[in-house]
């Protein structure tokens, strides 16, 4: 995680000397704008809700950085132009099977769009989107008994929560994408902190997330319990993902088992997939991280996702 602070209060955090600068600060829509007192940000932000924040990011080494880049989070509402590239960008970032067929996603997404615009924020480099995340706000009580099934149940809980009137009190990260080429610039932990900022400052004092591990298609035969366990010298994780979340601070959780449930006929299975399954069984599949149960008599073919909660706060 880099730290954040005015213009005149450059700040460096951790061995890469990361330098971020606070720019301007634009209140968010509808909301009326107040001063902002010049000093340096960290969890939560003077004056009103943020809409559109700009970083200067150092992308070199040392403590002070001579490449630097602006970027400019906004909400995806307030860029609505933006939405056909940002989705065409993000979607080569996903195994064809996974989102575009998820059930669940396709049911709540508008109603997610709707609720929780706030949570939905890209990244520009002008105009050009470099990353994207969103999340969203359920009522958790700090338990693992209590924590969701997973990405779908996640997003269940925030829809039925919001329309029901429970107060939440935890931001779930659900997705965040780098496009390609503009990987390795930690331009996805300055995107889950910004997320989080808009958490801490919309009163959510918890952060959790369903990681889908980077290096977990590697060994579909391994559960996500023993994959989580293994660690470099270092003590952290061996996948950089989740690696990446433990040095933003996140503790390991448990595995979701049942974060996502996606299923179709084999012909649906062989088209996403650009394979054959000519009979019944358990299929190693490209870009899924446990294996794909097909069943030919039956013409169907069933995936369940599992995942790993880490929580940031």
């Amino acid at each position: 995680m880099t730290r954040v602070g005015t213009i005149d209060h450059l700040l460096k955090w951790g061995p890469t000397h990361v330098n971020i600068c606070l720019l301007t600060l634009c209140p968010a829509p509808r909301r009326e704008a107040s001063c902002v007192e010049r000093r340096p940000v960290t969890s939560t932000w003077p004056g009103s809700a943020l809409a559109s924040v700009r970083w200067l990011v150092g992308l070199g080494r040392g403590p002070v950085s001579t490449s630097v880049a602006i970027m400019e989070i906004v909400t995806s509402c307030d860029r609505p132009d933006l939405k056909c590239t940002a989705e065409a960008a993000f979607r080569v970032k996903w195994p064809e099977f996974l989102f575009p067929h998820d059930p669940v996603m396709l049911q709540r997404e508008a109603l997610v769009v709707e609720f929780f615009p706030q949570f939905d924020v890209l990244m520009l480099d002008g105009d050009r989107v470099v990353a994207g995340g969103w999340g969203v706000p359920i009522r958790w009580d700090g338990t693992m008994g209590d924590l969701p099934a997973g990405y779908d149940s996640a997003m269940v809980r925030a829809v039925e929560g919001h329309q029901s009137g429970v107060e939440p009190n935890t931001l779930v990260y659900m997705t965040v994408a780098v496009v390609d080429g503009e990987t390795g610039r930690g331009l996805a932990a300055e995107l889950l902190t910004a997320l989080r900022t808009r958490g801490v400052e919309a009163g959510l004092s918890r952060v959790i997330a369903p990681v889908r591990p980077t290096l977990k298609p590697k060994y579909p035969l391994t559960p996500m319990a023993s994959f989580a366990s293994w660690t470099r010298a270092d003590g952290l994780s061996i996948d950089p993902w989740i690696r990446s979340h433990q040095r933003m601070g996140a503790a390991i959780l448990a595995p979701c088992p049942g974060s996502m449930l996606i299923t179709g006929s084999v012909a649906d299975w062989e088209s996403w997939t650009g394979m054959v399954f000519p009979e019944t069984g358990s299929y190693v599949v490209p870009a899924a991280l446990g294996l794909v149960e097909i069943n030919v008599a039956e013409d169907s073919g069933t995936y369940s996702e599992e995942n790993l909660w880490v929580q940031h706060l």
